[in-house]
């Protein structure tokens, strides 16, 4: 009988269960950490072959024209996108993204023409002659897109062009970011000059007018607004509302604050293809709709007691 400790025998029972242990698991994390290192690898491709889409919808969005010149390069009229020989994005003969963004990894990109101002654009990225993933999409010019429906001059063409640009910005400034690309980008700073005639007549203009003088009597400052509606032009604007990025058209008799600011006094306010007038002031009132869902100003807009419908004006 042994007072204590392991025999010889033991020991070498004891190092060769855990020689076999070592085994099994070695045979078992091998496969995990090379799946790993797949899916990280796939996982990194589809991200640099998404961010290289978006810099070309962002790219082509603004664009003069937009042709296919060769299966590998677009002419955007006043400048071009193409894929270098190693494989790398460039616009106008600049790296759009460093080469240490692609991680070793190289891109290959086929361009095809689908029609006036569109082209059909396919973008995969390799690793080691290994295709990671693929994508599609067809760009064009927001101009173009948007003026075979709606005149980016008009209340509802404003919104679609902001709702397109809009695609471009994410982050908690997006929607100051998505009116500077549309006031600077789309509009050259200058927001458009709107005729009042557009929304309603003079004669119900004056109307408006003349009941308010009778109702507060002539020396009211609340004819102020009133009078203001006289004037035969105004200025079209948008602004975007915080966090759910909803596009707010509106008119405005004071453009030169959209220098210096993402919103302007409102006038009259365009949602739902209709007008309202505010029932009190006009007033900065985008704020009133920061952080609101399209049905929640819907829901604001609907109280008579705070907007009027522009229909309900015109008799």
């Amino acid at each position: 009988m042994r007072k204590g400790g392991f025999t010889l025998v033991e020991a070498i029972v004891a190092l060769a269960v855990a020689a076999i242990f070592s085994l099994c698991a070695s045979m078992l994390v091998g496969p995990i950490l090379k799946i790993y290192r797949q899916v990280a690898t796939r996982s990194d491709g589809q991200l640099i072959v998404g961010n290289v889409m978006d810099a070309i919808r962002k790219e082509t969005a603004y664009a003069q024209s937009l042709t296919v010149a060769d299966e590998v390069t677009l002419d955007l009229g006043d400048g071009k996108i193409t894929l270098s020989p190693e494989g790398y994005l460039e616009t106008d003969g600049e790296l759009a993204f460093a080469e240490g963004y692609y991680n070793g990894k190289k891109l290959q990109m086929t361009c095809a023409q689908a029609g006036k101002d569109q082209a059909d654009v396919t973008l995969s990225v390799y690793t080691q002659d290994r295709e990671l993933c693929r994508v599609s999409a067809r760009v064009s010019p927001l101009r173009n897109v948007l003026a075979r429906t709606y005149s980016i001059y008009e209340p509802e063409g404003m919104r679609q062009i902001t709702l397109e640009t809009a695609k471009n910005h994410t982050g908690w400034n997006a929607n100051n970011d998505i009116f500077a690309d549309v006031y600077q980008n789309i509009y050259g700073g200058a927001v458009p000059e709107y005729s009042m005639d557009n929304i309603l007549s003079k004669e119900r203009r004056q109307a408006l007018l003349d009941a308010a003088t009778e109702q507060y009597g002539p020396y009211s400052p609340k004819l102020k607004r009133y009078k203001e509606l006289l004037n035969d032009t105004y200025y079209l604007a948008v602004g975007v509302t915080k966090t759910t990025l909803v596009p707010i058209v509106y008119v405005t008799n004071s453009p030169g604050t959209l220098n210096n600011q993402p919103h302007a006094s409102m006038t009259m306010v365009y949602f739902d293809y209709a007008w309202y007038f505010p029932a009190e002031n006009s007033g900065y009132y985008l704020p009133q709709f920061n952080g609101k869902t399209e049905e929640e100003i819907r829901s604001l807009l609907a109280d008579e007691t705070q907007w009027i419908p522009v229909s309900k004006l015109r008799g």
